[in-house]
């Protein structure tokens, strides 16, 4: 990677920062599925078809390929390295809240791979700029680049989070869902070029693999610290 990968995804609660930010993980994922695990460990190769449908490539010569969706109790494989503060289905993913990505800073273990953070102003507010947790994620938006990761920030306003994420930010996607089609309408703007472009997708092929009512969670230790000033 020649510039860190950053992108920031905006829009008001119920507009679908999350539906688009599970979008690109899922495409992506399903585009370099390899394989399908049975309940009971057994391995089937497959080729990416649309989304969680695949080509199940034969096992023995003679048989023929199908176009299967895999079944819901089925595991999957892929090339794609994914870490999420929120819990998706039907892909393979690292759970990775605050603590855990504080304890993986000083390895490589978060590194060639997509990692997205969901209201992101909870550990990069712009307003705590001074707080411990607030500068080490911001440390570690720095090494975007030099640990190969795409990274998604999720925020309702760029003004919500630490002016260093919004000065690496190659990339802003806003977005509005409209409830008439069910499809999320997305401006995508390229923050290096200075270009823009719109688009558009239809939001229920996804929304079986996250849960939209889903709330991170927030620092114990923040909690407290605001407990004990209140």
């Amino acid at each position: 990677m020649a510039k860190a990968n950053v992108t920031m995804i905006e829009a008001q609660q119920g507009e679908g920062k999350t539906n688009t930010a599970t979008a690109i993980l899922a495409d992506t994922y399903f585009a370099n599925i390899q394989a399908i695990v049975s309940p009971g460990g057994f391995v089937f190769p497959v080729k990416p078809y649309k989304l969680d449908t695949v080509e199940l490539l034969p096992l023995k010569e003679g048989q023929e390929s199908k176009i299967i969706t895999i079944p819901r109790n089925y595991g999957t494989i892929s090339s794609t390295k994914i870490f999420a503060n929120y819990h998706l289905y039907g892909m393979q993913y690292v759970y990775c809240d605050h603590i855990t990505m504080l304890e993986f800073l000083n390895s490589n273990v978060i590194s060639r791979d997509i990692l997205v953070i969901d209201e992101t102003y909870i550990a990069g507010d712009a307003r705590r700029s001074a707080n411990t947790l607030t500068q080490i994620y911001t440390w570690f938006g720095m090494q975007m680049r030099k640990r190969n990761i795409e990274l998604y920030l999720l925020v309702q306003h760029g003004r919500f989070i630490d002016w260093r994420f919004r000065y690496i930010a190659k990339q802003k996607i806003l977005c509005r869902y409209i409830e008439k089609t069910n499809r999320i309408r997305l401006l995508v703007q390229n923050l290096a070029k200075g270009t823009e472009k719109m688009t558009s997708y239809w939001a229920p092929q996804y929304w079986k693999f996250f849960d939209t009512n889903e709330l991170p969670p927030v620092p114990e230790r923040l909690i407290a610290r605001a407990t004990k000033w209140a």
